[in-house]
């Protein structure tokens, strides 16, 4: 007796326009596209670590909220929770370093 073999299913949309056909992504098939609004925020959370902190933490953290919002419209097909996750704590991080960076320098300055 031959092992039953999983045949895929078709999408109907591909052979109603003559185009040959495309098997269908079902669940277990179906590849998630990472946010680029994550990325974004990753990226400007490192970077600002380095320098320009001020600017780009708050830019990670408004980049990160962005892109938690579009995974949550579309969970299915978007992907970079991680990311942005990442993102939003290395923005805060950035934008608290650079506060208190601010306030020792004028606190040393006005002392002087």
């Amino acid at each position: 007796m031959a092992p039953a073999v999983a045949h895929p299913t078709y999408s109907p949309s591909a052979m109603e326009k003559g185009e040959p056909p495309v098997p269908a992504m079902n669940g277990a098939g179906a590849q998630k596209t990472t946010s680029g609004a994550a990325n974004c925020s990753l990226i400007c959370g490192i970077i600002g670590l380095i320098f320009f902190g001020i600017i780009l933490g708050p830019v990670a953290i408004c980049t990160s909220v962005q892109a938690k919002n579009e995974i949550k419209q579309n969970p299915e097909k978007v992907g970079g929770e991680c990311q942005a996750n990442a993102g939003m704590v290395l923005g805060v991080i950035d934008t608290v370093l650079c506060v208190i960076y601010i306030i020792v320098i004028a606190g040393n300055t006005s002392s002087s």
